[in-house]
């Protein structure tokens, strides 16, 4: 990616950019897919097997995600963002954006269905991530016709799902990929400190 991109999405004059096999897709509107948002550093099996596990149950184009914002953390520059796209190369189909969170990516993406682990839905659930109210969020994400779509993971040594997170009155906005379609207790932070 160039500078030209990267500051057309800083600057919201684009909204996303895809890439494909390394290069640039011209595509101006996706909606209806299926998107795994991560930082992918690094990228590993864990994200492959997810996004492929939820493909085959939505039905829909599947997508990664990273935003080159993010709510805890600092925004990705450049030449981090260039290493990490590599390593999509031959693995699938790419979205920067600068929506660091799922309302945000839910006002561009409408209709789709955002792939994510136990540890994301607890802080979906976790007020500090919200400038604003939460219900007013996650009512926003229903409205654009948005929802989620967890996998478990093993957590203090039991394996935790949405079962262990009261989301009483959001049931129509989560379905659960069954422990038996995919399962693999491996994080990016755990291969960041082993390198």
């Amino acid at each position: 990616m160039k500078d030209q991109e990267y500051s057309e999405l800083l600057s919201g004059s684009k909204n996303y950019i895809v890439i494909e096999n390394g290069q640039i897709n011209t595509d101006d509107f996706l909606k209806e897919s299926t998107i795994l948002s991560g930082s992918f550093n690094p990228l590993h099996n864990g994200h492959i097997g997810l996004l492929k596990t939820a493909k085959n149950m939505t039905k829909l184009d599947a997508f990664f995600e990273i935003s080159i914002s993010n709510v805890d953390k600092r925004n990705i520059n450049l030449e981090d963002l260039n290493s990490r796209i590599k390593q999509f190369r031959s693995v699938g189909k790419l979205l920067i954006t600068n929506s660091p969170t799922f309302e945000d990516k839910s006002n561009i993406f409408k209709k789709s269905i955002f792939v994510i682990g136990y540890d994301t839905a607890v802080r979906i659930f976790d007020k500090k991530y919200y400038k604003k109210d939460m219900h007013q969020s996650l009512s926003n994400i229903y409205k654009n016709g948005c929802s989620f779509l967890v996998t478990g993971r093993e957590k203090d040594g039991k394996y935790k799902s949405m079962r262990d997170i009261n989301i009483e009155d959001y049931k129509e906005l989560f379905s659960i990929i069954p422990e038996e379609n995919f399962r693999l207790d491996i994080s990016s932070t755990e291969l960041r400190k082993r390198l």
